[in-house]
């Protein structure tokens, strides 16, 4: 094993870039570091890890995690607790509005992405497939990624502890680009084409409602609800009707002067499965890191 002059880990053999959490990982094994993990009934398992050795692994480190036959694998993660998130205390009488600070300054390093903790990027964020079908409608996104999401600004969170309750609301310009194949009516008029698609929206307003409970030290969400809602759409389908500029010129005019019906046609399937992206990330925080790690006692 080597470190590159950027201090990536490599194997010597393949040259496969190595991650400090498998550095770590190899470590602990090396040392017989690992506790013998107990199971609990639904087939997760802690353990706690005890390291006396100078030189190697930082203690901080060393914190229980819990992996399931079928999870994600949270192991050995730079201090297990988020380095970007300054936990508020669940005492403070003002929590919501830490929680609300806390989520404004870090939100948009956890937009990017944390690969050591499992978290994959929401800006940009890859949907892949989004398939819109309805009586008057066929339209399938490719290749859909959307981006802007990680400038967001928070107008308001709530968290109640003792019911397990949360409400983030929060808003951002985002902007949808994705290939595109069309055919059917909007606002009564047919379209069709395939080719690229831009979708902006301007002042996206999201609202995300969930439960949660504690589960082993880690929290846990049992559900939630969404709703959104936007000041303004503007939509660029290249290759409409085949390169017909002029058909082409007409349906766009008409689609952005009326965008608001046009958006109810076509948006709910791609906007809630943004919003589903964002909770499943969130869930991998939660995984990742205890409870009272995000919210200190």
């Amino acid at each position: 094993m080597t470190i590159s002059e950027s201090g990536v880990y490599k194997t010597e053999g393949s040259g496969r870039p190595i991650s400090a959490a498998e550095l770590r990982y190899e470590d602990i094994k090396r040392r017989r570091l690992l506790a013998a993990p107990q199971s609990d009934a639904r087939g997760f398992y802690s353990s706690t890890y005890v390291h006396h050795a100078p030189g190697s692994v930082h203690p901080d480190v060393l914190r229980p995690v819990r992996f399931g036959r079928d999870a994600t694998l949270f192991p050995f993660h730079e201090c297990v607790a988020a380095p970007f998130l300054n936990a508020c205390s669940a005492s403070d009488p003002n929590l919501s509005e830490c929680v609300e600070k806390v989520i404004s300054a870090g939100g948009g390093k956890f937009a990017k992405g944390i690969p050591e903790l499992g978290i994959a990027s929401l800006d940009p964020v890859h949907l892949g497939k989004v398939v819109v079908d309805n009586p008057a409608l066929k339209l399938t996104f490719d290749d859909t990624v959307v981006t802007g999401l990680g400038d967001f600004h928070v107008n308001s969170y709530k968290i109640d502890t003792e019911k397990g309750k949360a409400t983030l609301d929060f808003t951002a310009n985002v902007t949808l680009k994705a290939n595109y194949d069309m055919d059917g009516q909007v606002l009564i008029l047919p379209i069709r084409g395939s080719g690229q698609a831009k979708i902006k929206i301007t002042n996206l307003n999201i609202v995300i409602k969930y439960d949660f409970k504690t589960v082993d030290g880690f929290w846990t969400v049992t559900g939630y609800k969404d709703s959104y809602k936007m000041d303004r759409a503007q939509f660029k389908f290249n290759n409409l009707f085949n390169g017909n500029k002029e058909l082409a010129s007409t349906i766009h005019r008409v689609i952005n002067e009326n965008w608001e019906p046009v958006i109810r046609d076509i948006a709910p399937v791609a906007f809630h499965t943004i919003i589903s992206a964002c909770v499943n990330e969130a869930k991998k925080l939660f995984a990742a890191v205890p409870a009272d790690r995000l919210l200190l006692p």
